[in-house]
Formats: C-alpha cells, structure tokens, sequence
C-alpha cells in the first residue's frame, strides 16, 4: 500500500503522497531467478508508522513497532539473465544506510551495500542498477531454476537447451531455447560438417574407451560379428564410475555451460524413472505440450506455482492425451513457465545412419544406463505414451539433456 495523505486551506483538498518509488534493475552473471528482494536501512521502513509535520511538508515518522528491513517478495519466480526492473515503496527521505538482499528460486543470496547515501523522493522513482549478480551456487551458465528430484535426497537442474555439436570446431553448446532441434539436417553428420547436430549415438563424447565409433559423428552401424566395435563402454557398463568420460557433460566443456568438463552429466534410467513416476505428486508434473509450435513433454520442478492459472492460456494439464492439452507461445514459455522452472523436452526424432526420422512426432533421450552389448536405456515419447526404460539400439541417434547436480 502507497501512504498519502490530504491537505488543504479551503474545501479543496491536495493529495500527497508519503513514499518513493525505488526501481531495482537487476541481472545476474548466472542462470537465475529471483524469487524475493529484501531492503534493510538505517531506520524502520515498515510497519505502523505517525506523520509528523503540516502543510505540504508532512512526513512518515518513526515507526516504533516496525522494522528496518521490509521485503518484496514475487509470486512467480522471475529469471535475471538480462536486465529486469522490480519496484518497491519506501518512505521518502535519505538513506545512510542500504542494503539489498536478493534471494533466488533455489534460496540463494546476494547482498549488496550502497557504498553512499541513497535519496528517495515524495512521488518520484528512484533507479538502482545492480549488475552481474552472483548467488555463489555451483550452477553454471546454462542451468535452469527449475529443481527436480531424481532420487530420494538427489536434486539436478536442467540445462537450458538440448546438447549440439559441431564437428568441424569440435564445438559443444546447448541450443539456445528449450524447444530448438536441428531437425532434418542430423543427416548431414560427418566428421568435417560444419553445422550442427544434435542427435547421438549413444555414448559418443569423443573419449576413446577403446571402441570404433566413438565420435558424436559416428553414424556407422554395429559390426555384429564384433562385440567389441560398440558405442560406448563395451560389457555391463554404464556411463558411470571408469566409463564416466563417455559421459558427454562429464568429458567435454560446454561453450555456453560453464565452458569446463566435469560440470555435467546425463541422467542414469533410474533417475528419470524417479523423476517421472516416483517424486512426491510425480503423475501431476509432467504432461505433453506445444511450445512455440514444437510438440514436446513439459516437466515440472518439485515445487511450483502455475504463473498461467489465471492467464488465457490456462492452467498446466499433466494431460498424455494429445500435443496441444498445453499451448505456449514463445513469450508465455520464457517470460512465465521458464521463469517458474518448468523444463521442455522437445519431440526432436530419430537418427539411422544418416536417415532422420520422425521429427516433431517422436522423442528419445538416453540415459547413461547400460542394457547390453546392443542397447542402452532411455526415455521416448510420442503421441501415445511416454516411457522410461526404452532399450534402444545403441547406434540409433536420439536427444541428449544434459543435467547439473
């Protein structure tokens, strides 16, 4: 609430106002969200306050019963990746001492003191700029807000994007949106391609376990006279442990992920299960979807709060009834389901050999889990179903989402 207040010499009365209006432009040298802003002064700022003074020079006195800290807190969690303003009243008058506390989807803090006095003026705004925020959390570039439980006591954070590469650079990124995919152009895989590519053969980080098609270009199929020509780790080995390297997130730096190996990792067939079946209310937080015209499955983090319920979009149907049960725009996606936590996985098809298949109908992502000499596990999905434990073929190219955590 905006205090005010009416005075007036004659049967005319002139409202004033009692409080400044404080801009707060805040961006992030992280993936973040912002879920609530805290200033705390040299005097009470909230609270049951008295007006001193007359005329037009009336102000908010002491507040005897409040406090020196008040805080603005957001019901949707709101990402600072670029610049974005918040507002806040305070009453009016200098300030010798100002601290803000700026507090993320995952409650981590960032503090920042004005190194001078900050004056808030009767009516007017007041702009703060505080840039290149960091919460000091381990995530890097790249992560989303969202956290999602993958077993009892285990949380991870999406990456912003499916995994690319391009081969003529030997270039790891993760796509810019949530809902990008190369689509048809996977066939055009070879070692020398200089566009990019995002459907892999399982296992084919680059590391050479001793295996013929190692490299996230391979397209060849498996020598069956030859158990030991396999992608990835050959025998009852999963993308763990020894074999971790053959791990695309633990083996290669992301360009846009932190840029170091070792940051990420691609989730073992048990954790998505967890995440899919297990978690508290599991069956409610994950439902198929259109996002900027791509069909795709929608995951929720453990906690969250529908920014859309009251929008004209509706609210999230954790519906496996058809693409279109929730539809986002582009900008309803970034500005409002994103921003909340919520992870896209995009219908992204198929790869044989150079054959691509299926795009924008199907969708398969591995997991690090083996199944055998052959196969490996992974999560597909198209208009009929959505299942963990998929034994797919391991030269087969499909979907990699990287995970930090």
């Amino acid at each position: 609430r905006l205090p005010m207040y009416a005075y007036g010499t004659d049967e005319n009365l002139h409202f004033y106002n009692l409080c400044g209006v404080v801009r707060f432009r805040l961006s992030a040298s992280e993936a973040v969200s912002v879920s609530s802003i805290a200033v705390t002064a040299n005097r009470n700022i909230n609270g049951v306050a008295t007006i001193s003074g007359s005329g037009t020079s009336v102000s908010l006195g002491a507040i005897g019963s409040g406090s020196a800290t008040t805080t603005l807190s957001l019901g949707t969690a709101q990402s600072i990746a670029s610049a974005k303003d918040f507002y806040m009243y305070l009453p009016a008058g200098s300030y010798s001492t100002f601290e803000v506390t700026v507090t993320s989807s995952t409650s981590a803090t960032c503090t920042k003191t004005a190194s001078s006095s900050i004056a808030v003026e009767r009516g007017k705004i007041t702009t703060i700029t505080l840039t290149g925020l960091s919460f000091g959390s381990a995530m890097p570039a790249g992560a989303l807000s969202g956290e999602f439980s993958v077993a009892s006591g285990r949380t991870v954070h999406f990456s912003q994007g499916n995994l690319q590469y391009q081969a003529s650079t030997g270039t790891w990124r993760f796509a810019t949106n949530q809902w990008d995919y190369i689509g048809s152009a996977n066939s055009n895989i070879s070692s020398s391609y200089s566009g990019w590519i995002d459907l892999f053969g399982w296992g084919t980080s680059g590391w050479n376990s001793g295996n013929v098609y190692y490299q996230p270009y391979s397209s060849a199929d498996y020598d069956a006279s030859n158990y030991g020509e396999q992608y990835g780790p050959v025998g009852s080995y999963s993308l763990t442990g020894t074999y971790a390297n053959a791990d695309w997130g633990v083996y290669n730096a992301i360009s846009n992920g932190g840029n170091a190996a070792g940051m990420w990792r691609t989730l073992t067939d048990d954790e998505w299960n967890y995440l899919l079946y297990i978690r508290t209310n599991a069956s409610s937080k994950a439902g198929y979807a259109t996002v900027a015209g791509v069909n795709g499955v929608i995951l929720l983090p453990d906690s969250f709060t529908d920014p859309m319920k009251n929008n004209g979009s509706g609210a999230f149907s954790s519906s496996h009834s058809s693409w279109s049960v929730n539809v986002y725009s582009a900008d309803d996606w970034t500005t409002a389901m994103q921003s909340a936590g919520a992870v896209f996985v995009p219908a992204a098809g198929g790869r044989w050999g150079s054959t691509v298949s299926n795009v924008g109908s199907h969708g398969g992502y591995w997991s690090s889990t083996y199944c055998d000499e052959i196969r490996a596990y992974g999560v597909y999905f198209n208009r009929a179903y959505l299942c963990t434990d998929s034994a797919g073929t391991r030269y087969y190219g499909l979907s990699v989402r990287l995970v930090r955590g």
